[in-house]
């Protein structure tokens, strides 16, 4: 890579990211880190930043919470191998924190065809709601999915340990990251 100078600005953005990492530092391994699930997180941080600008926050907090949106944005920039664009087409997996503590096996996301094949049950089991909302709004859970992927209704879905047996053998689905927030 070329050198180049740098804006000052740049540089103390920079700054304030790095610094808002390390501050974070104690999460690392709670972050579901394929793009979708860091681009969900992306636009809940915009939302605090958001926020802190109509409640007229500090300039220092509007730094911190500028500086968290570029880090989740740089995040997605840093995954560009064959393997993770290819995995960036995944549904994800949504559960409550606990249950993934409960079920740290259970895969985190899905191949994105296998629920866009079933559409039209998404849609009826959640509203009318497109499977590309259900995965901006983090996913279905392993109930959800199974009873999805198999026509009926969520009602008629099988216990979590029956669907996530069957999420991982069927849905090949990754287990990498973890699944909570940042």
């Amino acid at each position: 890579m070329e050198a180049i100078d740098v804006r000052p600005e740049v540089a103390q953005f920079a700054l304030a990211m790095e610094e808002r990492l390390r501050a974070n530092v104690h999460k690392n391994g709670k972050l579901n880190n394929e793009p979708i699930a860091v681009m969900i997180r992306l636009e809940q941080e915009a939302g605090e930043l958001r926020r802190a600008i109509s409640s007229g926050e500090s300039p220092e907090r509007l730094r911190d919470e500028a500086a968290d949106v570029a880090n989740f944005a740089m995040m997605i920039a840093g995954q560009t191998t064959p393997e993770q664009v290819r995995k960036a087409h995944t549904f994800p997996v949504l559960m409550i924190p606990g249950n993934w503590r409960e079920y740290p096996d259970c895969p985190r996301s899905v191949p994105y065809d296998l629920v866009e094949a079933h559409a039209r049950q998404a849609e009826r089991n959640h509203g009318g709601q497109s499977i590309a909302t259900l995965a901006r709004r983090g996913g279905l859970d392993p109930r959800e999915l199974w009873a999805v992927c198999h026509g009926v209704g969520w009602h008629e879905a099988p216990s979590y340990d029956d669907a996530i047996a069957w999420l991982k053998e069927t849905a090949g689905g990754s287990t990498g990251g973890g699944g909570g927030g940042n």
